[in-house]
């Protein structure tokens, strides 16, 4: 779920960004960093930036406990989500990669959250939810500490989480619905 980001150009505090960042608005080929920080996140790499499946979330997410993220209202660079050969695409094919993301993420976000001191909401409940639906633990979905995650999705989708706590075997057909 991806719901659209109506952002203006300006200034983002670390809290705004990690509000909007779970939506992933970003394209890396629009970053810039100082080079000083470049350098020491490269030099001394976070364990957050460690557990990430991927690279650029760790670097925004470094740069925004540093100072603020500056957002220009310009395309700066296009991604062809679902091309063949794409991070996307890939991830789409592979079920196995999809939850091996979401686990990673979700620890990824877990590590962010306790290197910030905890001084941000690292909205946990949406990676912790996210990994719980690849992984189709359905069941535990439904326990009241995921339902701020579950009441985001799409009606078509919390009616099937039901129906496959309900009826496990239905799980099988989740890449069609979901």
């Amino acid at each position: 779920y991806r719901p659209r980001i109506d952002m203006k150009e300006g200034a983002l505090d670390a809290q705004g960004f990690l509000d909007i960042q779970k939506y992933y608005p970003f394209h890396t080929g629009s970053y810039f960093a100082r080079a000083e920080a470049w350098l020491d996140y490269i030099q001394n790499p976070p364990a957050f930036r460690k557990a990430a499946a991927v690279g650029d979330e760790p670097l925004l997410l470094y740069m925004a406990a540093h100072g603020n993220i500056y957002y220009l209202e310009e395309c700066m660079s296009v991604y062809r989500v679902m091309s063949i050969g794409s991070w996307s695409w890939k991830n789409s094919q592979d079920k196995n990669r999809k939850v091996t993301t979401a686990r990673k993420a979700y620890e990824m976000m877990r590590l962010y959250d306790e290197y910030t001191e905890h001084r941000y909401d690292c909205h946990l409940d949406h990676y912790q939810g996210r990994m719980l639906l690849f992984s189709k633990q359905f069941r535990e979905l439904l326990k009241p500490e995921n339902k701020p995650y579950v009441r985001q999705l799409s009606l078509q989708k919390r009616l099937f989480i039901y129906l496959c706590a309900a009826f496990p075997f239905l799980g099988k057909y989740m890449d069609r619905f979901m």
